[in-house]
């Protein structure tokens, strides 16, 4: 399987492994084996037979985030497009656990996986708790659609989500389904996540809805990218939620205005806000404007951070953190949050649950919004 990615695996690293100025992994530990082009050079000795696998090999290709910045900061291209070395790992660490070499870790969410189908264990009570709030408004065959890593993770989220579709009188169906598989393919276990990517669509394709909101840029990815790569098809229109509540709030985009008769209905908070580029929305989706759009409407000030759009710096992994310690992800966290306290924000908005988790665990959990916590907290409610 590891045949199509042959002309990376062979011209990858004709530069000066210009990768590494935008890898976490080698920023937080600095052993150049994890960089990207390192990584690449593995899997051709390992095609080629001239490594020997086990867990140390292993261990190395789980030193990655999934973030991207590698094919942004890549230079050259095969064929006149970046490398993008991401897919090849992910696909070496299938080809691993095909072999039966399996870490300790590999073995812990192995077993998660076929217990619950997803990597964060029962989160059926956090469901029933957002499908609570699910209260008034019109569904008119809307599906909504959160992920399981959001209800483990950034339960806040869909909350607010919800109560502002209500107060916009949508009331949308939610998803029993929560697991698209994505990460699942991307910590290597590329059958299970196949399976499983089968199961969803087919459950959501028999769901009478025409449109499916998703809460999760990664989901999103997940359902209109990756399911076209494994020939799965999703028969409905699928909406990142930023989109959806995009066309419901905001009129005259390239001023970031509120739709007329919404203006009434919103506070502008006062303070300085900025906006986390997460790396699904960021560099998978490249969708910049429309989190803009939402956030800079209910602020009185807005800034960006030094690094941002395609080259924001990662505050979390942007899949599920497997192999990657504890002072790992606190170290990837603070670097980012340097860049926050530059500007001394009263508030920092982000689209990832990923990123939100960690801003939360890490810094100032009162500042750390959502974007719809943010339109939900600047909504007034002009009946009561």
């Amino acid at each position: 399987m590891l045949d199509k990615y042959k002309d990376l695996m062979e011209d990858c690293s004709m530069c000066n492994d210009q990768c590494v100025y935008g890898c976490p992994a080698f920023t937080i530990n600095r052993t150049t084996t994890v960089y990207p082009g390192r990584k690449v050079y593995l899997a051709r000795c390992i095609i080629k037979n001239e490594i020997e696998l086990d867990e140390n090999v292993q261990d190395v290709l789980y030193q990655c985030c999934s973030c991207g910045l590698c094919k942004t900061f890549c230079l050259y291209g095969i064929k006149g497009k970046p490398r993008d070395p991401v897919p090849l790992i992910q696909e070496i660490r299938h080809e691993i656990i095909r072999k039966g070499i399996k870490s300790d870790f590999v073995k812990e969410a192995e077993m998660r996986i076929k217990e619950f189908g997803n990597l964060y264990g029962d989160v059926s009570n956090v469901l029933k708790e957002v499908k609570a709030i699910n209260k008034s408004g019109k569904n008119e065959g809307i599906i909504y659609l959160v992920d399981a890593e959001v209800l483990a993770l950034s339960p806040e989220i869909p909350k607010a989500a919800i109560q502002l579709m209500n107060k916009k009188n949508v009331k949308p169906i939610i998803s029993d389904m929560l697991e698209t598989g994505y990460d699942i393919k991307a910590i290597g276990f590329l059958d299970e996540a196949a399976s499983i990517a089968k199961n969803t669509a087919d459950y959501l394709n028999n769901l009478s809805a025409s449109k499916l909101i998703v809460s999760s840029p990664k989901a999103f990815y997940a359902l209109t990218e990756w399911y076209k790569e494994i020939n799965i098809e999703i028969n409905k229109e699928v909406i990142l939620e930023t989109d959806f509540f995009r066309n419901l709030l905001i009129v005259h985009h390239s001023e970031y205005k509120l739709r007329p008769l919404d203006i009434q209905n919103f506070i502008k908070n006062e303070g300085l806000v900025v906006y986390h580029d997460g790396s699904f929305m960021a560099r998978y989706l490249k969708k910049f404007d429309t989190p803009r759009m939402l956030v800079k409407p209910l602020f009185t000030r807005f800034e960006e951070l030094r690094t941002s759009r395609e080259e924001a710096r990662p505050l979390a992994p942007a899949v599920y953190p497997l192999g990657l310690s504890e002072d790992y992800l606190k170290k990837l966290a603070n670097n980012r949050i340097a860049d926050i306290m530059e500007l001394k924000p009263d508030y920092v908005v982000t689209s990832d649950s990923l990123s939100y988790a960690a801003l939360k665990k890490y810094w100032e959990k009162d500042k750390v919004l959502s974007i719809p916590e943010a339109l939900l907290m600047s909504f007034v409610d002009m009946e009561k």
